[in-house]
């Protein structure tokens, strides 16, 4: 990240990660929830010089925390204005509305490696793959990726893997809807 900011290529930005296995996982969505827009985020904005729009702020997430990460898009989509969901999803639990207009606007990145067990996945848990969260998208008519599709690397469900989708991330999409 500090590469690709000093080479003017990518945005200087705060990075900040969450140990959400000391809450429970991802089946304590709600506390990892609170416990983000109650503590984590105003500490950030009362001790570092960062925007207080929702549209400065990204929140990606991989493996299971791409399964958080569509817990936060889905109940709150306009805290953060950049979502990145790398390798699964809760594509089951999207949301059935009407109107998508507070979606539009968010800029949501979704990526996988082409070995990688969450692209597809074959198992019981086939429905938290990447795929089924596009074809989520697309029904509900939202665009990702810029309209280009799922953002495929080589690689399975590993650090090699997110390595190149975080770069990927960060030089096609953080903060690029601007």
């Amino acid at each position: 990240m500090d590469r690709l900011a000093a080479e003017g290529r990518g945005e200087a930005f705060l990075l900040v990660t969450m140990n959400n296995t000391e809450l429970g996982g991802a089946d304590a969505y709600d506390e990892i929830y609170a416990n983000m827009k109650d503590h984590l985020v105003p500490y950030m904005e009362q001790n570092y010089n960062v925007s207080k729009k929702g549209s400065d702020r990204a929140f990606a997430g991989l493996s299971m925390g791409a399964w958080i990460t569509s817990q936060m898009y889905y109940k709150d989509p306009l805290y953060f204005g950049n979502f990145g969901i790398f390798s699964g999803s809760d594509a089951p639990n999207f949301p059935k509305l009407k109107d998508y207009s507070d979606y539009a606007v968010l800029t949501v990145y979704l990526a996988a490696g082409w070995a990688d067990l969450a692209l597809i996945r074959r198992d019981a848990r086939k429905e938290n793959s990447t795929i089924r969260m596009s074809e989520e998208l697309d029904a509900a008519g939202l665009i990702y990726n810029k309209g280009e599709g799922i953002h495929i690397v080589q690689g399975a469900h590993d650090w090699f893997t997110w390595s190149q989708i975080l770069r990927d991330y960060i030089l096609t999409s953080l903060w690029k809807n601007k």
